[in-house]
């Protein structure tokens, strides 16, 4: 994606100019919606697009080249920090490549120091990073994968009331979660102050601990900027066989709590999250969930069919997201 982005813009001062009119657009449209997390996201798609553009379109960056050069910087982090190599390298053996690409040397060096530490313990890791790199802050997640982690976590966030910007769901091949969910308060603001994020880590963690109880999500405020603005929501499935599982796409307007909702039908339709890449840009959420059935088989004809209309009933009418811009 990254390469053939960088092929359409051509060069260096193209590329500039294109970053400076996205900025310039977004906050003129509405400063509301211009935010540290799109502020991040923008900078991340220009460094690499810069980068292309160095190396050569002639020469596109390579997958495998990328994860190495990734897992070489985080094990120097790792390694001033008194880590040995044969240590970090039995954490990441089970890890995929997908999560070096996903994550950045930072990140994942901050991970494997945490889940070293945490070795031996049965309770979930929970680490909050209260400026992420991506901007916002950053919910991590490490405990053994089972049903409805993902419901209970993004439940827990939305009883914070904290809005999830993105969100990363990764699963290991020895059956752990490297979950990570990039939050704002619900006004958009970054999260403050030890105690706040003490409070996130404990509750989330606290949610895990109790998987049986897991709450309907109730019903938050929609912002009075999102009142102007309607997207068709749609949920589309693929099969991956290869992977054995199956492909969903959800495509629909952005309001608070979505990710709760979603997480919450999940859960009610026995639906096991193995991956996901969420991202919300402006009042559109655009949500990629790869899942399975409770046999941790792809979904059948009727499944997909019970967790579309499933998914839809979730999704406000004009009439009642315009009552909750109100506030009533």
């Amino acid at each position: 994606m990254i390469n053939e982005f960088a092929r359409q813009v051509g060069d260096q001062r193209r590329l500039d100019y294109l970053y400076l009119l996205t900025v310039a657009d977004i906050r003129g449209t509405d400063p509301k919606l211009w935010n540290s997390w799109r502020e991040a996201l923008l900078r991340e798609l220009y460094e690499l697009t810069k980068r292309a553009i160095r190396r050569g379109l002639g020469n596109p960056i390579d997958g495998d080249e990328l994860v190495r050069e990734t897992q070489q910087q985080a094990r120097r982090r790792l390694r001033e920090q008194g880590l040995h190599h044969m240590t970090v390298r039995s954490i990441w053996r089970h890890f995929t490549p997908d999560y070096f690409l996903r994550y950045s040397a930072e990140e994942i060096a901050w991970h494997t120091a945490a889940i070293h530490a945490h070795r031996g313990e049965d309770a979930p890791l929970v680490l909050i990073d209260p400026e992420s790199p991506r901007g916002g802050t950053e919910v991590f997640v490490y405990t053994r994968d089972r049903d409805n982690i993902f419901a209970l976590t993004v439940s827990a966030l939305d009883q914070l009331r904290l809005n999830i910007q993105d969100a990363r769901i990764i699963t290991t091949e020895n059956g752990y979660t490297l979950d990570s969910y990039l939050v704002l308060e619900d006004d958009g603001s970054p999260i403050s102050g030890h105690d706040r994020g003490a409070e996130i880590a404990g509750h989330v963690a606290d949610s895990l601990a109790t998987p049986d109880r897991l709450p309907e999500p109730s019903a938050r405020t929609l912002p009075r900027r999102l009142r102007h603005f309607s997207t068709e929501s749609q949920v589309n499935f693929s099969e991956e066989p290869h992977n054995e599982r199956t492909a969903m796409e959800l495509i629909t307007g952005d309001q608070p709590g979505l990710l709760a909702q979603v997480g919450y039908t999940f859960a009610r339709c026995g639906i096991r999250v193995q991956n996901a890449k969420i991202s919300t840009i402006g009042e559109r959420a655009e949500d990629v969930f790869f899942i399975a059935g409770p046999d941790n088989a792809p979904l059948t004809a009727a499944e997909q069919q019970e967790l579309r209309a499933a998914l839809l009933e979730i999704v406000d009418d004009d009439a009642d997201i315009m009552a909750r811009a109100d506030g009533v």
